[in-house]
């Protein structure tokens, strides 16, 4: 979205999921969460493309939004108050 002109839209790619919630910038890739796959995924920002992928545990709390600050990546739990650290 271009904020210098209320907020159009500047250009799109393809989304790795259907049901993405959350997305954060590391060193010029964006990573975007894919919730109902329980999976997290790292695309060039340029064209979409897949560059990594993490895949998160059954048992694991559900991904819903996601942060990036100093190196550490950092996701809320869609069903319960956890915040959690992945390393």
């Amino acid at each position: 979205m271009d904020g210098r002109s209320r907020f159009r839209k500047d250009r799109s790619i393809p989304a790795p999921t259907v049901r993405t919630h959350g997305l954060a910038w590391d060193n010029g890739a964006l990573w975007c969460v894919g919730s109902s796959e329980r999976e997290i995924y790292k695309m060039d920002p340029v064209d979409g493309k897949l560059l990594a992928k993490i895949k998160l545990a059954k048992e694991d709390p559900e991904p819903h939004g996601l942060d990036l600050y100093k190196g550490v990546m950092w996701y809320s739990d869609a069903g319960s108050s956890w915040v959690c650290r992945l390393v």
